[in-house]
């Protein structure tokens, strides 16, 4: 699986073919520069201007994800790191 791709990533010949294919489609195999190859249009995109969000909300969202790991990670040492005695008397 190799997720969403521009049309600079491929080869010129499999662009043109994946193109042309409706969404939830395979292709024939199509031969490339390094074999031959399968695949399977699940979805098409255009990317426009309006569709990037902008730098700043990116930047948060990803300090955002880097901050929720830091918490995860450091609740999850802690939690390692933890020692219980548990002691049971007789009455």
């Amino acid at each position: 699986m190799i997720g969403w791709v521009t049309e600079d990533q491929l080869d010129p010949d499999i662009n043109k073919v994946l193109a042309q294919m409706p969404a939830k489609t395979m292709s024939q195999p199509l031969r490339a520069s390094d074999g031959y190859h399968i695949y399977y249009v699940h979805q098409n995109r255009k990317i426009t201007e309006a569709s990037i969000p902008p730098r700043d909300k990116i930047h948060q969202s990803l300090f955002g994800r880097r901050a929720e790991r830091a918490s995860a990670n450091k609740l999850q040492n802690l939690r390692n790191s933890a020692y219980i005695d548990n002691r049971m008397t007789d009455k």
